[in-house]
């Protein structure tokens, strides 16, 4: 098994972390590019939660 280095540590959590916030922003943006309508259906679903309470 390869011994993980501190250097390959940083390096792979940076990448993740790049890789993971560029994936959340394409799906969270209000322009939507892929027109998926997530950021109207979350809309939605707020007011539905406050107008019950």
């Amino acid at each position: 098994m390869k011994k993980f280095t501190l250097n390959g540590l940083v390096g792979g959590f940076f990448t993740a972390h790049l890789l993971t916030t560029a994936v959340t922003g394409l799906f969270w943006t209000p322009y939507d590019p892929l027109k998926l309508g997530f950021a109207s259906l979350l809309h939605r679903s707020v007011t539905r939660s406050r107008r019950k309470h």
